[in-house]
């Protein structure tokens, strides 16, 4: 039983920090695309990639939590633990807009106003990008399309 444990705990830790690896992978191809699109000098860069490392960091702490929250919800809740709830909910949505200000106003002092709308630009067009290449191959997992479904009459 214990060996087990040891050895489920070993595969949780292995496959969470391949994870953390695949997220740092993600973020330095982040900024240097974003380097090479802005054309940012070597001071720049360190600026950007200091600031955008944190802001991430924020972000992924802040999901992380909201997750929590969601996951220790039980299902049916009581008035009074129903609001508590909301409130904490909409709490963790108002600070993730915060950052997102915080961004956009990180990024200005950097960048400057006409290259942080080319960032936010590129920024969308590759979170785009990315979302449509994860929804295919998840419909390539899920074999394509559905059959229509057969309409039984009786």
């Amino acid at each position: 039983m214990s060996q087990r444990l040891i050895v489920t705990l070993c595969i949780f830790l292995t496959l969470i920090s391949s994870l953390a690896f695949a997220n740092s992978k993600v973020e330095e191809l982040f900024i240097w695309k974003m380097s090479e699109e802005l054309d940012l000098s070597p001071k720049e860069e360190k600026k950007f990639s200091e600031k955008f490392r944190e802001l991430n960091n924020k972000k992924n702490s802040l999901n992380s939590q909201l997750q929590q929250l969601v996951q220790n919800d039980s299902g049916s809740l009581p008035p009074v633990e129903a609001k508590d709830f909301l409130r904490k909910y909409q709490n963790y949505l108002s600070a993730g807009n915060r950052i997102g200000i915080e961004e956009i106003e990180a990024m200005t002092k950097i960048l400057g106003p006409a290259r942080t709308v080319q960032y936010l630009r590129i920024k969308h067009d590759l979170s785009g990008k990315v979302r449509t290449l994860l929804n295919e191959g998840a419909k390539n997992k899920a074999g394509g399309t559905l059959p229509p479904p057969k309409v039984i009459v009786e």
